[in-house]
């Protein structure tokens, strides 16, 4: 059998051109006679429609290109939200009880604190030195209350950090995001520690892999993958016996590279044989990684790296996990540089946890891409229509960097 590339493709944004490889439902239930098919006419897409909700598609054998549309994100969407969730029974209930603007002022320095925090803890593994656990726990504390009260805040200040020193900033914006996860999920505040913990600690065994392979740019022949597959049993290795790590902490040091699939190293676990904290970790992980500047790739926006996590679901990871992940920082993840429809140019400031398609908008450009006096945000709930009567809503992400926005000069 030769390559396949399969993507999920929801029957109404199917097109001619495509090539349908499997359906959502046995082959024997529809009329179509081949098991993989190119759509040549427009009456086979409307068939599909009859019969399908969604279909997958081979992209590798498609005479069209594959475009995320907007209304396949709204599908998204509409299917998190109508999903079965893993919400823990009687588990706490956490409400936005800060605004945004109020919160990130705290944000930053929590940020500043203990990212000085674990640069200190990494330098130490890398010289040999002994663990300072009790100075990370005493720093992730603010942090967890700051998640806890609002999660945006955080976020914000995350998609400034500086972008030159990939490991260092994973450690902090992996532990950020997982504590985020958890608080949507509602765990306990002892568990959200631990998450913390294991995200800050999960690739501390890096810090024993040679400098030139962590920094060598483009990918990694055979060997050089084997030699980097091993910081998850030097993480183990320097984690064990210190106090206060316990098993939550280092389950996700050992099993954070596993996948739902079993694919997964270094023990191929499936499933829910992997611990909960590590497929939390796992997502996380996988989410950073690819949203950041690293040697060897180019970062994804937030918003590209959300719907690949959705497709990754129930193969890389649990399909459960992966939705609580965007419910928790939504479709369009806070600082995501945005075009309104009316043409306007936004960045993400604030999500509306009942509405994901809904968040609060920092506008920057004017429909002329002219750049407003003052930055005038709005809340897509409640501003529903533009100047001309119509619809207002995202129409879709841009890229870091569009009309030459940063992030940083609307800091607020």
């Amino acid at each position: 059998m030769g390559e396949a590339r399969n993507i999920k493709v929801y029957v109404e944004d199917l097109k001619v051109g495509m090539y349908v490889s499997n359906l959502d439902r046995p082959w024997l239930e529809t009329p179509f006679l081949f098991q993989g098919f190119i759509l040549e006419e427009e009456s086979q897409v409307e068939q599909l429609r009859e019969y399908c909700q969604y279909v997958y598609v081979d992209e590798l054998k498609c005479n069209v290109p594959l475009h995320k549309s907007r209304q396949s994100s709204a599908n998204i969407v509409k299917k998190i939200e109508s999903s079965s969730v893993i919400t823990k029974r009687d588990s706490p209930k956490y409400k936005t009880t800060v605004p945004v603007e109020t919160e990130v002022t705290v944000a930053k320095q929590v940020y500043k604190s203990v990212d000085g925090v674990i640069n200190g803890i990494m330098d130490d593994v890398y010289s040999g030195k002994a663990i300072q656990v009790l100075s990370l726990k005493r720093s992730i504390t603010p942090m967890i209350e700051s998640v806890i009260r609002n999660p945006d805040a955080l976020m914000w200040v995350a998609m400034i950090r500086k972008r030159d020193d990939y490991l260092y900033n994973h450690s902090l914006n992996a532990s950020m995001l997982a504590v985020t996860v958890g608080r949507q999920i509602g765990l306990s505040k002892d568990e959200l520690h631990d998450l913390a913990m294991g995200a800050m600690l999960f690739d501390i065994g890096k810090m024993k892999l040679p400098k030139e392979l962590l920094q060598k740019p483009g990918k990694f022949s055979k060997e050089e993958l084997l030699v980097t597959k091993k910081h998850v049993q030097f993480g183990v290795e320097t984690l064990q016996g210190t106090q206060d790590i316990n098993r939550n902490i280092m389950d996700m040091v050992k099993y954070h590279h596993e996948r739902h699939d079993g694919s997964g190293y270094p023990y191929h676990l499936k499933g829910t044989d992997i611990p909960l904290f590590a497929r939390i970790a796992a997502v996380v992980d996988c989410y950073d990684a690819i949203t950041s500047i690293r040697p060897y790739a180019e970062p994804l926006s937030p918003y590209e790296a959300i719907i690949k996590l959705y497709e990754w679901r129930d193969v890389d990871f649990q399909s459960e996990i992966v939705e609580q992940f965007i419910q928790a920082i939504g479709l369009y993840p806070t600082g995501t540089l945005v075009e309104m429809t009316s043409g306007q140019v936004g960045v993400i400031l604030a999500q509306n946890r009942v509405r994901r398609l809904k968040p609060r908008v920092m506008l920057v450009l004017d429909e002329n891409k002219q750049s407003y006096g003052t930055f005038l945000v709005i809340d897509l709930i409640k501003e529903e229509v533009d100047n001309d009567g119509k619809p207002l809503e995202i129409m879709h992400a841009l890229e870091p960097g569009s009309y030459d926005i940063d992030p940083e000069d609307f800091y607020l």
